[in-house]
């Protein structure tokens, strides 16, 4: 039935209070499928026994996404060795460009993928309490047992209590552990810049998108759905261009007229322009970071690679096919000039 969105809720326990009940009630919901357990209330026993549930409007968040851990420095060794084995000479055709760089992309993600561990992080908020808050926690626990059980107010009064007690306690306990890690804090091991940088890089996790009451976690469906709905704003028709010659001519000219010399580029200009780029920042489909991209700089094989590629294409005026690759989703947007 979950194909209809349709759900089934139902107690435990059969709801009529005859001796031989053979009739379990039950509950269809449709779209809500946040709705706590059906409890059976023996208090306001009758013909049947009424039945207590909650509906929740809450919605589960996206799940945690995988992480990947890489040893840069393993990363580093397996690419130095595969990089010796694309020939040192610039390519000199545009089918050599192409060899050269898809081998190139072929060692650089066998060297990750080799130097990578994939693992879904696991929520760390425990802590480790002093034996005299356990204690507290062990006897609450047993008294809670006992309201639970007897229902007495007296043993529900001292359940508050010693919640507020715990509840201190841990808050007190806290705030030791918060001072004690700043006494340890210092400029000369970094401490206090880790410190900070784990404090402001929060990954906030996604909210799912709602569309024909559903739930949408994944983020290229997500993109689809939005396509959709900007499509169907947009209704006004395509209006053909006139300028189309005009460009046609243009480009004919620019093909027919000589060319100056290209300017080649050196290995000090791709270091300085690798430097200025920030880290965090999405990758392409190839999945190279820009951390690779710096890695890549303290390995001179990896730069004269880079550099002898780079001024082939210049000389040859080509853009490598592989480089034009990317995910692109099109919608008419009318005339909104």
């Amino acid at each position: 039935m979950t194909c209809y969105n349709l759900f089934i809720h139902s107690p435990f326990t059969p709801t009529p209070t005859s001796q031989h009940p053979d009739l379990l009630d039950f509950a269809i919901s449709k779209n809500v499928n946040s709705l706590s357990h059906p409890l059976a209330l023996n208090e306001f026993s009758s013909d049947h026994l009424p039945l207590f549930f909650t509906l929740n409007s809450y919605f589960n968040a996206s799940p945690p996404a995988p992480l990947t851990s890489v040893r840069w420095d393993k990363y580093t060794e397996n690419l130095i060795n595969k990089i010796t084995q694309i020939p040192s000479e610039a390519p000199t055709s545009t089918t050599l460009i192409n060899t050269q760089l898809k081998r190139f992309m072929q060692y650089t993600s066998e060297a990750k993928q080799r130097a990578s561990h994939t693992f879904i992080p696991k929520p760390n908020n425990k802590i480790h309490l002093p034996q005299h808050i356990q204690k507290k926690i062990t006897l609450r626990n047993k008294i809670r047992r006992m309201v639970h059980t007897y229902h007495n107010p007296t043993d529900k009064h001292h359940l508050k209590v010693r919640n507020k007690q715990i509840q201190t306690d841990i808050k007190h306990h806290r705030t030791l552990l918060w001072n004690s890690k700043l006494n340890t804090i210092n400029f000369e091991d970094n401490s206090i810049w880790k410190l900070t940088r784990s404090l402001k890089s929060t990954t906030p996790r996604l909210n799912p998108l709602l569309s024909e009451n559903k739930f949408h976690y994944d983020a290229q469906l997500k993109s689809e759905i939005f396509i959709k709905q900007l499509t169907n704003l947009n209704l006004s028709p395509n209006i053909p261009h006139t300028i189309t010659s005009l460009v046609n001519n243009t480009y004919d000219s620019i093909q027919h007229s000589p060319s100056p010399p290209p300017f080649l580029c050196t290995t000090t200009e791709i270091v300085n322009i690798i430097k200025t780029t920030k880290m965090k920042k999405a990758p392409g489909p190839e999945q190279i970071t820009n951390q690779e991209l710096k890695i890549w700089t303290h390995i001179p094989e990896i730069l004269q690679f880079l550099t002898n590629l780079f001024n082939a294409c210049l000389i040859h005026s080509y853009f490598p096919t592989s480089w034009k690759t990317g995910h692109v989703r099109e919608w008419w947007l009318g005339e909104y000039r």
